[in-house]
């Protein structure tokens, strides 16, 4: 290669390194801000939202940073109210997300998440909607076990719409 190549590609590799530098703050940025937003119930049916609107892979995309979400906030301790958001959140959707001393980890791992990895696998079938109603069957008897209460909580109601949809495609 002449010298007039080397002084050439030496051009084009600093231009590439100045427009590479502010995509990757772009990226790295976008990811940590879109992560430190507080969590509200809300951020169930935004979830809801993605799989109604975009389908299932982008409804797992949305579910993966809504975790990263809800592991953030568990952890905030200046703001209680994301805090008890995202700890119910973490209940119906994320209980690997919960501390080992939670009362409710145990049981949301053995009863929710099997079902939600049925209904997510095959979205639409029979065998979706079988564990859709074992899955409600056991929120109900979860949340209302003596039956004397109206209604669910809005975490659960809001999980339980989001599979629901998903089975009956």
């Amino acid at each position: 290669m002449t010298q007039k190549h080397w002084q050439d590609l030496k051009i084009v590799g600093f231009l590439l390194g100045l427009i590479s530098i502010p995509v990757a703050f772009t990226f790295y940025f976008s990811e940590t801000t879109s992560i430190q937003t507080p969590i509200s119930k809300q951020s169930m049916e935004e979830l809801a939202q993605e799989y109604r609107n975009s389908g299932m892979d982008r409804f797992r995309a949305a579910k993966t940073v809504l975790k990263k979400r809800v592991s953030f906030n568990m952890k905030r301790d200046q703001d209680s109210k994301a805090q008890l958001a995202a700890s119910n959140i973490a209940v119906y959707l994320f209980p690997d997300l919960l501390p080992d001393n939670h009362f409710e980890k145990e049981f949301a791992l053995e009863q929710f998440v099997p079902h939600q990895k049925v209904i997510e696998d095959n979205p639409g079938t029979v065998i979706a909607q079988e564990h859709f109603e074992e899955l409600r069957n056991i929120v109900w008897n979860y949340e209302n076990p003596k039956q004397s209460e109206q209604g669910l909580s809005d975490y659960a109601s809001q999980m339980l719409k989001i599979y629901g949809a998903m089975s009956w495609k």
